[in-house]
């Protein structure tokens, strides 16, 4: 906990407030990406070491702009100035509306701007913690569409979920009123997405097919329909869904470890009979080591049509990355990451060490090894309530290959039944409990409960 110089209360809760009310994304409405360049560096200047003056042709290097001319200066300049900061809470009866510069003056290829006294206390309170621009990240876009919504989005960190309308986003963008985005969604996606394609998770019973089609309108491309290891006929639908609307579809097996390789080929040869273009072997729990993944690929790659194999590691025993690295051996060309392991659990493979390992086996994937590292180093980690590690509750999950879903809710049961957390992650290994099953948690304590002695471990380790 700290004070600002507002002498306002910092904490989770109203510090991802306090960093939405002065995102990038909410300064950066109705500018262009030249405007939205010049008010980042002016704070990048200020943040760096409270400099209100800069070099154009430093600005030109850092955006990578080719003439900028006076003229272009003039009117970007004259833009910004007008720009208003505003907190509103009419719930509360309170609103504070109040100019961002006080002036912006440009001479002999110099930039000298100073701020409105109030937003001085705002700009430096985000520096540390909550940094509201990021030049790495930043520097690199060329569309004023994924600036905004990259900002946006990090404002929004703690959030898991964030919904977000159309009519929402169309705001966010100030194109609410032009007809040419009210009618035509996928403007977004060709904006906002440059070279990658978007994907969405689907999971049947949770995710519709109604849903699935609404990403596709938004600018997804890519449907990746996760199902139990044991139950592919589930996903036939989505598939046929995605395949319909020109998606590439691909099905998850998850839980991987609790299906051998026959059982695997088998759901695999539905999956594929469904249109599926890959097939992914999906370690949910983190359970399965690099011999296991190496028969289940093989199995996969030996007994599919060409259909495109991946895998998805969960790092709950550490073995992430050597699971990864086993199934692109044995020929997987589909393969799931995320930045610095941010995910449920242990995490997933690490993107970036991934990257740089591959790098250093020769292995080419087209991705910037110094800009992947940066965007782990200067965006990702500050992110992090909690550095990702193997804590008890996520090695459990590795030991016993439970589902992640199980293990709050386990934490929970534990200690209203006053036993050991450990005792029924064991048990519900034994019933080979699968996603859904929470009601067999409170079922395990109560069994274990009733006769539970403290001085006999009854399910040992050993």
């Amino acid at each position: 906990m700290r004070k600002n110089k507002k002498k306002t209360l910092f904490s989770y809760e109203n510090s991802i407030k306090k960093s939405n009310e002065l995102s990038m994304a909410k300064l950066n409405q109705g500018l262009t990406l030249n405007q939205m360049q010049l008010l980042a560096y002016a704070i990048y200047s200020t943040q760096q070491d409270g400099k209100t003056e800069f070099n154009k042709t430093d600005f030109e290097n850092k955006f990578g702009i080719e003439k900028y001319q006076t003229r272009h200066a003039k009117e970007d300049a004259k833009r910004l100035l007008d720009l208003k900061f505003s907190i509103e809470d009419l719930e509360n009866d309170y609103f504070e509306y109040y100019n961002v510069f006080q002036s912006i003056k440009y001479k002999d290829g110099i930039f000298y701007f100073k701020w409105t006294d109030d937003m001085v206390p705002h700009i430096l309170e985000l520096k540390e913690r909550y940094i509201t621009t990021d030049l790495t990240i930043t520097s690199q876009f060329k569309s004023g569409f994924s600036w905004t919504l990259y900002e946006y989005l990090k404002a929004h960190y703690g959030y898991w979920h964030k919904p977000l309308s159309k009519e929402a986003l169309m705001k966010l963008f100030g194109v609410e009123d032009k007809k040419t985005y009210q009618n035509n969604t996928g403007r977004f996606k060709t904006s906002v997405v440059d070279k990658s394609r978007i994907a969405v998770l689907i999971m049947p019973g949770t995710g519709t097919v109604r849903e699935l089609k609404e990403a596709y309108q938004h600018g997804a491309r890519m449907a990746k329909i996760a199902v139990h290891a044991t139950e592919s006929d589930l996903a036939a639908q989505y598939i046929y869904a995605a395949k319909e609307l020109g998606m590439e579809a691909a099905g998850l097996l998850m839980m991987a470890h609790m299906a051998d390789q026959r059982e695997l080929v088998k759901q695999a040869k539905q999956l594929e009979s469904y249109g599926a273009d890959s097939i992914y072997v999906v370690d949910s729990a983190g359970a399965l080591f690099p011999h296991l993944v190496r028969k289940r690929i093989q199995a996969l790659k030996d007994n599919t049509g060409g259909v495109n194999i991946g895998f998805h590691g969960y790092n709950s025993l550490s073995l992430a990355l050597a699971n990864t690295l086993t199934a692109i051996e044995e020929g997987a060309t589909r393969i799931d990451g995320s930045i610095r392991c941010f995910g449920a659990g242990a995490g997933s493979t690490q993107t970036e060490v991934l990257v740089a390992v591959l790098d250093k086996l020769g292995i080419k994937t087209g991705i910037d090894l110094y800009k992947i590292m940066d965007l782990a180093e200067e965006t990702v980690a500050p992110l992090l309530q909690i550095p990702q590690e193997i804590a008890l509750d996520n090695l459990l999950l590795g030991y016993t290959g439970i589902h992640t879903e199980f293990s709050k809710h386990i934490r929970r049961t534990a200690a209203k039944f006053g036993i050991d957390v450990r005792d029924i992650f064991i048990e519900l290994e034994k019933r080979k409990a699968v996603s859904g099953q929470h009601d067999l948690i409170a079922e395990v304590a109560g069994e274990i409960a009733g006769g539970y002695d403290s001085r006999i471990n009854k399910y040992s380790f050993s």
